[in-house]
């Protein structure tokens, strides 16, 4: 059975791709942007690697969107992480 961390990985590889694609990105156009590989952006995707905020947020800017557009539930994804 999934975990939320696990639903929230899958939401988020997804809400990523779509940006991406809105953004008329391919995943090295977006990987260079953000200065990430293309690996890490397809792992994303895929929902099989959890974000670093930093990452989120070069992402983000990559596509000129919110780091929230891509994390709204920034709280099952990082619930360790201090507001």
């Amino acid at each position: 059975m999934p975990t939320a961390i696990d639903v929230e990985l899958e939401l988020f590889g997804k809400r990523l791709r779509r940006f991406r694609k809105r953004s008329f990105l391919n995943q090295h156009e977006l990987a260079q942007a953000a200065d990430l590989t293309r690996q890490t952006v397809l792992r994303l995707e895929a929902g099989s690697h959890r974000p670093h905020v930093d990452t989120v947020r070069r992402l983000a800017a990559a596509m000129s969107i919110t780091p929230g557009q891509l994390v709204p539930n920034v709280d099952k994804v990082w619930p360790d992480r201090r507001r």
